[in-house]
């Protein structure tokens, strides 16, 4: 089957956040003034995610300590974290960026910016209220404060008006004047308040989306089934069909095994239905109505109860090989079993009659 499945793997980070990741590292490895270990470096960038996932009293706890530990003593390590942020705010501001799926899944990107401003203030409330120098580490930070502030402010959309509260309570604790400067209290007020929503999208007349729903893309298969310079090993299972033969006892050749041709030919409609269901599945995984399945049987396969007539039905296999295939298959090798058995013990009989017959 040459359906092409959905990625799985996380997309790559844009090339700022990596470049800004970078130098945050090569600042902090530094002496200044002791070098971090490349470990506690990575596992800032653990808790930093963990923290931004679930911005919980602990998360935000764990970052801030390792923060203050490793970069309030040092203005180039704080500017150096400040562009960081301001990268990975930008990043997950970019329309492109990964979304969740669902409500189970992830927080929103517009969360996690708000995660990363909260961080960063209780970073400075904490220098202020045990007896630290805020100024030491706001001074630096303010710059790259006001961009992640106004790329969260970028984020508002209409008929949310979560997102712009938050940031307005956010400025209310600006304006304590212990922590940060009169002009970035005053350019971050007046960011909040110039600050628009965007319009709504204008709804789309039913008949233009069931004409754009009626022109569905054409399926075209990709050249190969598998890299045509991969080894046996690293091909989807299935280069294998070609090669199988059943009640064939000899081994397959691994030379003979490649990529499966599809070139000039074109999608079947089994094969279309096939990749229609699995896009289907798929999207009801993240569905908000996940159904009732019943039980899993030792193949994996999801068993599902007709209302009707009380059977049990199985829906879909997990290996890759059907139900009715492997009781087919089964009762082939018993067939054979049988087979071998019955010659086998005709021929003792013969010989046994043989031995008794007189010379």
């Amino acid at each position: 089957m040459a359906a092409t499945r959905p990625a799985t793997a996380q997309a790559a980070p844009p090339p700022s956040l990596v470049v800004a990741k970078t130098m945050l590292t090569a600042a902090l490895m530094r002496a200044d003034p002791v070098a971090v270990a490349k470990d506690d470096i990575q596992s800032f960038h653990t808790l930093l995610d963990a923290a931004l996932l679930t911005c919980s009293p602990a998360n935000l706890q764990n970052c801030k300590d390792w923060l203050l530990k490793n970069t309030v003593k040092s203005p180039r390590r704080i500017d150096a974290l400040g562009k960081y942020l301001v990268r990975l705010a930008q990043s997950l501001a970019d329309p492109s960026a990964p979304r969740s799926a669902s409500k189970r899944d992830a927080p929103s990107n517009r969360r996690k910016v708000l995660h990363v401003l909260y961080l960063l203030h209780d970073l400075v409330h904490h220098l202020t209220t045990h007896g630290g120098q805020p100024t030491q580490l706001t001074k630096p930070l303010e710059p790259h404060l006001e961009l992640i502030f106004t790329t969260a402010l970028s984020l508002q959309l209409p008929g949310k008006p979560k997102l712009r509260q938050r940031l307005a309570k956010l400025t209310a604790l600006y304006q304590d004047s212990n922590l940060y400067s009169d002009s970035y209290r005053d350019r971050i007020s007046k960011a909040l308040k110039d600050a628009t929503v965007p319009a709504p999208a204008k709804p789309v007349p039913p008949k233009a989306l069931t004409t754009s729903s009626s022109k569905e893309a054409p399926y075209v298969l990709p050249p190969f089934h598998g890299e045509p310079d991969s080894p046996w090993y690293d091909l989807p299972a299935g280069a294998l069909m070609p090669h199988i033969r059943p009640n064939d006892p000899r081994p397959i050749n691994p030379h003979n095994i490649k990529a499966v041709d599809l070139r000039n030919r074109t999608a079947e409609m089994g094969l279309i239905n096939a990749v229609k269901d699995l896009l289907g599945y798929s999207e009801s995984l993240y569905a908000e109505d996940e159904g009732i399945v019943a039980d899993i049987d030792m193949m994996g396969q999801p068993l599902v109860r007709d209302e009707l007539t009380g059977e049990v039905i199985v829906t879909e296999g997990y290996y890759g090989w059907s139900v009715e295939f492997c009781e087919r298959m089964k009762k082939r090798r018993k067939e054979t079993k049988s087979r071998d058995r019955g010659g086998r013990s005709g021929r003792k009989a013969v010989q046994s009659i043989q031995e008794q017959e007189p010379q």
